[in-house]
């Protein structure tokens, strides 16, 4: 599952400017699909995690994670997330919830 969502996120080229960051989701709709869990120092570790952030390194490999919506500097661009609801992966209801912590 890991390799399917950083490749949906590679071919859709949901990437920062520089192309050194991704970050996917699995097609959520009609039902969310849970990636990972909060570390336990950013809450409790039964919190589930739902967006994936891969990052490149100067040796052309990537390493990935769930990201929470407690840690700011690891949210998705708005522009991605506005392609992620275009293309019907997410909606916009599902975000405005991630973004509060209000999914479970």
């Amino acid at each position: 599952m890991e390799l399917q969502i950083f490749s949906s996120g590679l071919i859709n080229q949901w990437s920062n400017s520089s192309r050194d960051v991704i970050w996917s989701v699995p097609k959520h709709l009609p039902n969310l699909i849970e990636i990972g869990t909060e570390r336990p120092t950013k809450g409790s570790a039964n919190e589930p995690l739902y967006i994936a952030k891969y990052t490149g390194d100067t040796n052309g490999t990537w390493h990935g994670y769930p990201v929470s919506p407690k840690s700011q500097p690891d949210h998705p661009p708005q522009e991605i997330v506005n392609k992620w609801i275009d293309d019907n992966f997410i909606d916009k209801s599902f975000f405005s919830r991630w973004i509060r912590g209000k999914l479970k």
